[in-house]
């Protein structure tokens, strides 16, 4: 990150360092970045929910992660974060929280979910009948748990709240 050591108060990632190409290095530079006595928050999709899911199927229509390369959505794994901040010393707390995702209609769910993420890429790096293939195997995964009301798509999704709190200064 370019900033300096300790610049921030908290350090917030929502959704965003679970992505890092390397966790250890990520967690690291948010530690870096955090003033002694400071906060750092971060969601995570934990791998046992329905985003979890959506993201493992898009995943199986994709070439593979590379040999060695992380997954996102270990960060939703509590002992996977703790080990990324156990070096530090940190105080570290998992909440699971609730997400209520509310679409008008399917076309406004399908116009949404392609409108971001590993969705932008698996349709700019396929078929068009591939794309359509994989959308439909997501759809019928939603439909499992939407409980809107006629055209009407609503469903939850977990995710992880972490607060990571660095070591106070310490005292000369």
């Amino acid at each position: 990150l370019p900033f300096p050591d300790g610049a921030f108060d908290q350090v917030t990632s929502v959704f965003g360092i679970i992505f890092a190409p390397d966790h250890h290095r990520a967690a690291a530079e948010a530690l870096r970045a955090t003033r002694p006595g400071g906060t750092i928050g971060i969601t995570a999709w934990p791998p046992n929910d329905v985003t979890a899911q959506q993201f493992r199927i898009v995943r199986s229509h994709l070439s593979p992660l590379p040999p060695g390369a992380p997954d996102p959505l270990d960060w939703g794994v509590r002992d996977h974060v703790g080990e990324l901040f156990a070096p530090a010393e940190t105080t570290i707390e998992v909440r699971e929280r609730m997400l209520t995702l509310r679409y008008r209609s399917w076309d406004n769910w399908r116009s949404s979910s392609e409108a971001h993420g590993l969705s932008v890429v698996a349709k700019a790096s396929m078929p068009p009948e591939r794309y359509g293939a994989m959308a439909a195997q997501i759809k019928a995964l939603i439909e499992q748990v939407n409980y809107g009301q006629d055209d009407a798509v609503v469903y939850d999704a977990r995710y992880l709240e972490i607060l990571v709190t660095t070591p106070p200064p310490r005292k000369l």
